[in-house]
């Protein structure tokens, strides 16, 4: 059941748990996840790196050979999800848009 939006929302209600998850999961997802393991693959064998596995995956995008025009209509795709995602996060969270 959804409750219906008053304009005094925000400012009635504290946040409970939502105030060290969020904080925690980000540093949790990004930096545990991704960060350490791509640094140390960046140190050590750049073979390892997410972008190196991502390449392999797809077979079709080595560094250095032939740029965006070995590209697929996938991804284009993906990529320009992405950007949508990235910059409606952006405007969300950073000015506040589309609240």
């Amino acid at each position: 059941m959804l409750l219906p939006m008053r304009g005094d929302f925000l400012a009635t209600n504290e946040p409970t748990w939502g105030s060290w998850y969020w904080p925690s999961w980000f540093v949790g997802a990004i930096g545990l996840l991704f960060l350490v393991p791509e640094c140390i693959a960046l140190a050590t064998n750049t073979a390892n790196t997410l972008s190196w596995y991502v390449w392999r995956l797809t077979g079709e995008f080595v560094p250095g050979e032939r740029g965006l025009w070995n590209w697929s209509a996938l991804h284009v795709l993906i990529g320009g999800l992405l950007t949508v995602l990235f910059l409606w996060l952006i405007g969300h969270l950073v000015f506040g848009l589309w609240t």
